[in-house]
């Protein structure tokens, strides 16, 4: 990083990714929301479902702990892990937890200010 236009363009597919994920976690909530019309059997599996996909969210973002995942991240793995968090921080104090650790953690090994990048998609900015 260090260049100008590196680090907007760094910055820029940050903000990408956070509103892709943004977006993700509206879908998820629209078909949990849809599914709590269906039958009581549906609905317990779809939230059972939802269940063990946070619960494996949550697990693969821990590895962010570690300095030693961040020494070793590549940027392409950094946009994951954002991604991922953006996608799962409104679900549980754990992903707000991880997403503030994961936007500490490009700040310190990028110093891009992600703690202040607003994810929100554009069309809900305008909406704002």
């Amino acid at each position: 990083m260090g260049d100008g236009q590196n680090d907007r363009t760094f910055f820029d597919r940050l903000r990408v990714v956070g509103q892709q994920g943004e977006v993700l976690a509206f879908m998820r909530n629209l078909r949990l929301e849809t599914q709590k019309k269906a039958p009581p059997e549906r609905a317990a599996m779809v939230k059972d479902q939802y269940e063990r996909e946070r619960a494996r969210v949550l697990q693969w973002l821990r590895r962010t702990d570690s300095p030693g995942w961040w020494d070793g991240a590549s940027e392409q793995d950094v946009f994951d892990v954002f991604g991922v968090s953006s996608t799962w921080k409104d679900d549980s104090a754990a992903a707000a937890a991880a997403d503030r650790r994961i936007r500490q953690g490009i700040r310190h090994k990028y110093g891009v200010n992600a703690v202040a990048l607003d994810t929100t998609p554009p069309r809900d900015a305008e909406a704002r």
